[in-house]
Formats: structure tokens, sequence, C-alpha cells
């Protein structure tokens, strides 16, 4: 769980950071970015549902229940961190652009 919160929080960072470029860029050409912000707020919810599936498989593989085999906690980790390390890099990507546009 600590992996995906923590990469949760780089990504805030850098969403913080397109904003930012974003605002600018929308000030100055006058360009709507609702849809974009609407991607972005999806994101972060994926990001949330994430993070309590990694608690509840978390949690889950503390108490090992009997009926409950490992194998099936260790996919579900496997997947949060997975998901949440696509997220990331598609936040990577989109900040890279903003940063180095090709002007």
């Amino acid at each position: 769980m600590t992996i995906v919160v923590g990469i949760l929080a780089v990504n805030i960072q850098t969403i913080v950071i397109i904003a930012v470029r974003l605002k600018d860029v929308s000030e100055k050409e006058g360009i709507d970015f609702s849809r974009t912000i609407a991607q972005v707020k999806i994101s972060l919810y994926e990001q949330c549902a994430l993070i309590f599936l990694s608690f509840v498989s978390g949690s889950l593989y503390a108490i090992k229940s009997g009926s409950v085999d490992v194998i099936y906690i260790n996919v579900i980790t496997v997947f949060a961190i997975i998901a949440a390390l696509h997220i990331f890099i598609d936040t990577a990507v989109g900040m890279l652009g903003c940063l180095f546009p090709d002007d």
C-alpha cells in the first residue's frame, strides 16, 4: 500500500504542474480545458480506488483468513501496483508534454 500512496503523492504534484501550465495556456490562448480537468478528476478517483484496494488486500493478507487464498491476495496487490504505475506513467507523459511542447 505504501508504494501506491507514494505514487499518488507524486502524481498529485505532477498534476499541479500540469494544471498551472494549462491555466497559463488557457489565459493566453482562451482554450477550454474542461474535458481535461474532468479526466484529471477521474484519474484521482482511480488512484483513490487503488489505495482502497491495496488497503483491503493488505488487511486480508494480515488476517490470512482460511477462506481467502494467499495467491488471490497477491494478484490483487500486484494489480493495484501495476495500475498505479500505469497512471503514474500516463501522468508523467502528460507533464513532459506540457513542459516540453513540440512548438
